[in-house]
Order: structure tokens, then C-alpha cells, then sequence
């Protein structure tokens, strides 16, 4: 709503937060059903706010405005397929084999699909998943191969997948804490903080013991 308000259109602003315009054009719809109000004049040729919509865009940058997010892990994207596969090229397999793509209308599908789009990478796609476990059980079965991010906390039972990464300008998931800048429980705000923060440099420090090994 707020970048949809700064740049006047659904396509400046999914420019702005990084989603397609079809996803942008979703939210808004599912956001207007949930609050059961109309929020835009569709009459115009480029969607227009309502007056409540001002004043909803009046209380949300209010609300962003107050909260604080502090970053704990970033999460690069990375390409999988089968383990038996020879390629070591994820470009080259991206043109070449089918792919499993991750959910657009999900904000990481969306980030995945503008990396994409950025390297005019024409995909030949197979199916949409909004499932990390599903897409990894589809690329072990070799059925493609998909675009996932490198998990800061791998699982335990992780499958034996080839995993390639897409360089130094692979999209980024950034993980964090946002909590209200005025949250008086500042000491619980840490504690929790630091507890994620830890689990994360254990994971880390397991995964390089294992890869010395």
C-alpha cells in the first residue's frame, strides 16, 4: 500500500518491493476481502486510492515506521538437482533442464523469478510449489530442477541433492527480528535475539566440522 501510494501504480510499485505486478495485484485484492472495504478506484486507468486507503496508508507508515528489524542470518539462493546429475553449470542446467519453480505469488517465489527475469533466463517450467520439501522430493525423484534458498539451519534429514551456487549476485532472503521500537521487554527482545543467533552460528559451526571431516 505505502510504495503503491509513493509511485502511483501496482507496476512502479512492484518494482519498489521487488514482487511481480501480478503479486501486488493479489495482496491488494485479498488485502480489500479482508477488510471487506474497496480500497481503489479501478475506473481510472491506473487504480486510484480511496479516500479510506489514504487514510490506511496514513496508519501503516505509522506502523513501519515503529518497528525495528534486526537482522540474524542471510539465506543466498542456490540451485539443486538430482545427485547423479553431471553439470556443475547452473546456468547451463537452467537452460537446459526442466525446472520446479518456487510459488511466484510467495514473496521468495517472487524474488527467485526477478533473478530470472534479470538474466533473460527463459525457463522451461514444469510445475509450481509452494513447498520447500515437495520441490527438494521432486528434484531427488531428477524430475528438474529448481531454485531454493541455502538454508542458515540445515534439517537433519536433508536429501542428498546436488547443490550449485548462483554467484556473487544471487537474491539474498534476509532473516530478522522486527519488534516495536517503543517494546518495553527490551531484555526478552535480546534473550530471544540471541538465543536464534546462537542456534544459527551452532549450525554453522556443525556444518564446517562436517565438511572437514
Amino acid at each position: 500500500m505505502i510504495a503503491i501510494a509513493d509511485v502511483r501504480t501496482f507496476s512502479a510499485a512492484a518494482d519498489v518491493v521487488h514482487v511481480t505486478h501480478a503479486a501486488v495485484s493479489q495482496q491488494m485484492q485479498t488485502l480489500e476481502a479482508n477488510l471487506g472495504v474497496v480500497l481503489f478506484n479501478r475506473t481510472t486507468r491506473n487504480p486510484e486510492l480511496t479516500p479510506l486507503a489514504h487514510e490506511v496508508v496514513r496508519k501503516a507508515r505509522r506502523l513501519v515506521a515503529d518497528i525495528l528489524f534486526r537482522e540474524i542470518a542471510q539465506e543466498p539462493m542456490q540451485l539443486i538437482a538430482a545427485f547423479e546429475e553431471t553439470k556443475n553449470d547452473p546456468i547451463a542446467l537452467l537452460n537446459t533442464r526442466p525446472f520446479i519453480r518456487f510459488d511466484r505469488n510467495a514473496v521468495l517465489g517472487t524474488l527467485i523469478d526477478n533473478w530470472l527475469r534479470s538474466k533473460k533466463l527463459r525457463v522451461c517450467e514444469t510445475m509450481e510449489l509452494d513447498s520447500p520439501e515437495a520441490i527438494a522430493s521432486m528434484v531427488n525423484a531428477n524430475l528438474g530442477v529448481s531454485i531454493v534458498p541455502d538454508l542458515a539451519v540445515k534439517p537433519l534429514n536433508r536429501m542428498p541433492l546436488k547443490r550449485l551456487s548462483l554467484g556473487k549476485d544471487a537474491p539474498t532472503r534476509f532473516l530478522g527480528l522486527a519488534y516495536h521500537k517503543d517494546q518495553f521487554k527490551t531484555r526478552v527482545v535480546e534473550e530471544i535475539f540471541t538465543a536464534l543467533t546462537d542456534v544459527i552460528i551452532s549450525a554453522k559451526a556443525n556444518e564446517d566440522q562436517d565438511l572437514n571431516n
